[in-house]
């Protein structure tokens, strides 16, 4: 995993969700040569938004809920269900990570489940979940182990120096805290997930599909008035919904965010059809050709890729019904499901 950088992409990608470090990055590279006063002006290149600044589950989130906005998504909530079950968590942890210290293997995915989740975006709490729960539940068994421990009279280890039936006839005592502290552990395990499942009953009532029944009827249709190869452009949150359902090719998706998205957008906020029908064929070949499926460059960049012309340039271009758009090699149809 080293040799191939595994890590160092994972790196990559979250500095991605972390735009001040990116800029303190640049910053410590060294200082930038100074523009060449009698150089050509440069043509406008495109500005793009990025797209994680317009959703929702990557904006920073407080750790515990506040008082004059209770309901407000918050850290403690997402990964135990309240503030108590997430306290109780951190204890939890830190109790199993002084019993056995192997545990500390989990601490990269409690910095991203935790600490990342709150300057960067909820989305990543799914980290922290699972040792959260391991630790808030070993709390009863922790604390018998750590009694057992520091007792002078004491087994050499729970349940695992002798055998089950054995052990229990030599450390009566013992073995009856041992069976206490697991019976414990399951009302606890129920404090915790009550939370959760009402949280959850909450957010499923009147929380609509990503497509209904009649969109995807009408996917199913595309579907057989298309090929295989054939692309539907739509925007990015619906690209792996029409990809699932009609089983063709598309530009974007949650999967694949880009800065294709500017295309998309064009065409579907612009009031020329034909520059709707020229970008979209014109996106759709260069991306199906040379693309990143293909180890090329996004259609956005291929298509702006110009020294002559600046992108608003391009687009009046495009504007023309006769502009000589690539052969049909691939095809592409631009539907948007509604929200």
């Amino acid at each position: 995993m080293l040799y191939l950088g595994g890590p160092w992409h994972v790196v990559k990608q979250t500095l991605g969700y972390l735009p001040g470090v990116q800029a303190k990055l640049e910053a410590w590279s060294g200082t930038k040569p100074a523009a060449n006063p009698n150089a050509a002006p440069s043509l406008p290149e495109l500005k793009f938004q990025q797209v994680k600044e317009t959703i929702v589950e990557v904006k920073a989130t407080p750790f515990f809920a506040a008082k004059d906005n209770p309901r407000e998504t918050n850290v403690a909530k997402r990964v135990s269900g309240s503030d108590l079950g997430f306290a109780l968590a951190i204890f939890g942890l830190a109790l199993l990570i002084i019993l056995h210290p192997e545990f500390l293997i989990g601490a990269p995915l409690l910095g991203i489940g935790i600490y990342l989740a709150h300057i960067a975006g909820h989305r990543f709490t799914i980290h922290a979940v699972p040792l959260a729960a391991l630790g808030a539940t070993y709390i009863p068994l922790g604390l018998l182990e750590l009694t057992r421990r520091f007792s002078p009279d004491k087994p050499k280890a729970m349940l695992g120096s002798l055998p089950f039936f054995e052990f229990s006839k030599k450390h009566q005592g013992w073995f009856t805290a041992w069976l206490m502290a697991g019976l414990l552990t399951m009302p606890l395990a129920y404090g915790l997930i009550k939370p959760n499942y009402d949280h959850d009953l909450l957010l499923a009532r009147g929380r609509p599909p990503v497509l209904r029944e009649p969109e995807v009827a009408q996917l199913a249709e595309l579907r057989k008035i298309s090929k295989p190869g054939d692309y539907v452009l739509t925007w990015w949150d619906y690209g792996s919904a029409v990809w699932l359902y009609s089983g063709r090719n598309v530009l974007t998706s949650p999967y694949n965010q880009s800065h294709d998205n500017y295309i998309i957008a064009k065409i579907f906020n612009s009031n020329s059809q034909a520059l709707a029908a020229n970008l979209a064929r014109l996106s759709v070949e260069a991306f199906h050709q040379d693309g990143p499926p293909r180890g090329g460059a996004l259609a956005v960049e291929q298509i702006f890729r110009s020294s002559t012309q600046s992108p608003n340039e391009i687009l009046e271009i495009l504007k023309h019904p006769g502009y000589p758009v690539p052969a049909a090699r691939a095809t592409c149809t631009s539907i948007c499901p509604r929200k």
